[in-house]
């Protein structure tokens, strides 16, 4: 026994609809027929790649310029593996409806905008504790999209350019203030010290009293 076909298609034209109790409807059929078959670890796998491949084209058909790869990272293939063989039908319908929210968002044109006020936010707020799924919740867009759509224009993972700008911030309070380090780092938003010495180094290879000593001699001597 395999997956019918006429169920994928069914699921998938309620992703794309965002309709979410047939959502809900759909995948616990589907993955009620794989847990019950007697389709090997193959076949499973087959079945998952091609409900994958589906979703993937149904963003391209409003998004032609999105990568799969890249797609294949936001769905998270490998977790999305693990939903089916050992996940509870409500995570596994979560993660359609999630994924019809990031549908629902890239078929809006609009949306697209609202980067440049997560953005302006974000400059406002680095030193907070801050979160795609946090931003989207503020801003009512799609997380992963919203992830998307910082990887598209920045090259980088949000992680890394919230990162980015509390080490910017960091170098400005290093050579301009006598703040001691671990002021500097409550200040620009990392909670440990020792986690935003750590990163200093591996980006900048030096330490931030280094880095604060090196500058200042270059300025003249503040």
């Amino acid at each position: 026994m395999k997956v019918q076909e006429s169920d994928v298609d069914s699921l998938l034209e309620a992703v794309k609809n965002n309709q979410v109790s047939e959502i809900e409807t759909c995948a616990e059929r589907i993955f009620t027929q794989i847990r019950g078959s007697d389709m090997n670890m193959e076949m499973v796998n087959a079945s998952i790649y091609h409900i994958l491949y589906r979703l993937m084209e149904m963003v391209q058909e409003f998004d032609d310029e999105t990568n799969q790869q890249e797609i294949l990272e936001y769905i998270g293939k490998e977790s999305f593996n693990k939903l089916v063989i050992s996940g509870s039908t409500e995570e596994i319908t979560g993660f359609f409806s999630d994924y019809a929210g990031y549908l629902a968002q890239v078929r809006t044109q609009e949306s697209r905008k609202v980067l440049d006020r997560v953005d302006e936010y974000v400059q406002e707020h680095y030193m907070e504790k801050m979160s795609l799924k946090s931003l989207g919740e503020l801003f009512y867009v799609n997380n992963v999209y919203l992830g998307q759509l910082y990887k598209k224009k920045y090259g980088i993972v949000f992680r890394d350019y919230l990162n980015n700008l509390r080490m910017e911030k960091a170098q400005e309070l290093l050579v301009g203030t006598n703040l001691r380090i671990y002021a500097i780092a409550e200040q620009v938003g990392f909670g440990k010290p020792e986690y935003f010495i750590n990163k200093f180094v591996q980006i900048y290879h030096m330490t931030p009293n280094q880095y604060r000593i090196r500058n200042r001699k270059q300025d003249g001597g503040m």
